[in-house]
């Protein structure tokens, strides 16, 4: 009794004991990405299918591998490289045009979804602004998947150079062609380079496809692709031309011409410089960001509890 009162004595003295503690920051950003990432589970799902799909292929085909090195042997060099580097090259495609899809979709479903199932009352309660809400959607598509690409990727095609080596080694076929043709390094730098330009310049379809989302009420899918489809149309009728259609075709592929072919073909710095001076690449960011404003207003207007 004597030691209780006298921790209370003491603790009536203590002049830090009247402070207040200070609190744990709530760090918005991270507990917003984790709650997508959980609510939208597939993200993570449909790019794994499609490296088990790319694998289960390749490990089909690596039955006659042997055979395939020894009849690309006899042809030119360039023929055994794409010989080589084709399986390397399709299972890459497969699994960033997969992720690309996935991102798509999520954009046209981020908001709607929020506002069909009215979790937007309860999420619009918590401590986290419009804008973040919108940035961290935005994000996804164009900053994590990318990254979930390129480490799915490298993973995918290391998994395949090692089963190629041990499938040709028990073969007593050499496999210095097969490292050869597929160096390691290089190849890194050219699918990093690959995804990080076709991420920016795909960025204003996931901004665009976001705002349709949270405009929409229903069907966004066909809310996003009408006014693209009536612009070619009107286009075509207007002026007998199709500028409106090759300016949608140059957004879809145009990271070839702009960023990925320089990369194979020049110096890394020149690629970058090629990029960055691509008028097409601002024209994107500055539409990215007008549709994400665009979006922070309609939540914060229309999704008003």
């Amino acid at each position: 009794m004597t030691r209780l009162l006298a921790m209370r004595k003491s603790r009536a003295f203590d002049p830090d004991a009247t402070r207040p503690r200070p609190t744990h920051p709530t760090h918005p950003l991270l507990w917003t990405l984790r709650r997508e990432l959980w609510e939208h589970r597939s993200l993570i799902f449909a790019p794994l299918a499609a490296v088990a799909v790319a694998l289960s292929g390749f490990l089909v085909s690596a039955v006659g591998l042997p055979a395939t090195m020894q009849a690309s042997l006899a042809g030119t060099p360039s023929e055994l490289k794409d010989a080589i580097r084709r399986p390397f090259d399709i299972a890459a495609v497969a699994i960033i045009a997969t992720t690309s899809l996935a991102g798509l979709f999520y954009a046209l479903g981020a908001l709607n979804g929020e506002r069909r199932d009215r979790s937007i009352l309860f999420w619009k309660s918590l401590p986290v602004s419009d804008a973040t809400a919108v940035l961290v959607k935005a994000a996804i598509p164009i900053a994590l998947l990318p990254l979930v690409a390129f480490l799915l990727v490298l993973a995918a095609q290391a998994i395949m150079l090692l089963a190629s080596t041990a499938i040709l080694s028990a073969s007593g076929v050499a496999i210095g062609p097969l490292w050869g043709s597929v160096p390691v390094l290089h190849r890194v730098h050219i699918i990093a380079w690959s995804i990080a330009t076709l991420a920016l310049w795909h960025a204003p379809i996931y901004a665009w496809a976001l705002l349709v989302s949270g405009w929409a009420r229903r069907m966004t899918l066909l809310w996003a692709t009408l006014p693209p489809l009536a612009a070619i149309v009107f286009d075509r009728m207007a002026s007998g031309r199709w500028h409106v259609a090759s300016w949608f075709r140059d957004r879809l592929i145009g990271s070839l011409e702009a960023g990925i072919k320089p990369s194979a073909t020049a110096e890394p710095q020149m690629a970058v410089i090629h990029f960055a001076a691509s008028p097409g690449l601002w024209i994107g960011l500055a539409i990215t960001a007008a549709c994400l404003a665009a979006a922070v207003r309609l939540r914060r207007n229309i999704f008003n509890p």
